[in-house]
């Protein structure tokens, strides 16, 4: 379900916690952003304690925007996927969101994708308008509101990312960008 508030991301941490699968959904344009968005919602006090347990049990984030096809009629998803290996559980764990970026480029070989590096894909490939490339640039530095940035270059809808919640090293692997691509 949806990841709103502190009590129902609570209950979700301590079910990943005592071993079961939790598959939760915000609305936050990034992996990072996703992190700091749960994080966000404890009080201060808390927060050490949460990013420990999300460095145990958070397994990957998978963040999805649909963008108007310029090829066909529809739209056309474009995902940014961020698994939680070793070095990603260390900066949620000492606070070093910033830096997740980066360790998400060098770590395409482990199935990281990241956003734009998708997008540009979709570009290249005519899929989608050379616009986009620079959508998420366009929100900040022009200032335009979400509302005005689906005016000015067509995007469709809101971003989700989807977040995966698991204690138990024993668990099978499930690729969810071939889920995400398959719906």
């Amino acid at each position: 379900g949806e990841l709103r508030d502190l009590e129902t991301i609570q209950l979700a941490l301590t079910a990943a916690e005592t071993g079961h699968l939790v598959f939760g959904t915000l609305h936050t344009n990034s992996a990072p952003a996703s992190i700091t968005r749960i994080i966000d919602v404890f009080p201060p006090s808390q927060q050490e304690q949460i990013r420990a347990q999300l460095a145990t049990t958070l397994r990957c984030v998978l963040t999805q925007n649909l963008f108007k096809r310029v090829d066909e009629t529809g739209r056309i998803a474009a995902f940014e996927m961020m698994i939680c290996n070793t070095a990603i559980k260390n900066l949620i764990r000492e606070n070093k969101l910033f830096q997740i970026q980066n360790v998400m480029q060098t770590a395409r070989n482990e199935g990281m994708i990241i956003m734009e590096n998708y997008i540009r894909s979709l570009v290249n490939e005519k899929k989608i308008s050379v616009e986009y490339l620079n959508w998420e640039i366009n929100l900040k530095v022009k200032g335009y509101s979400l509302i005005e940035l689906i005016t000015v270059i067509g995007i469709i809808s809101i971003t989700t990312s989807l977040i995966l919640l698991n204690s138990s090293n024993q668990s099978k692997p499930v690729n969810l960008l071939k889920m995400a691509e398959q719906t």
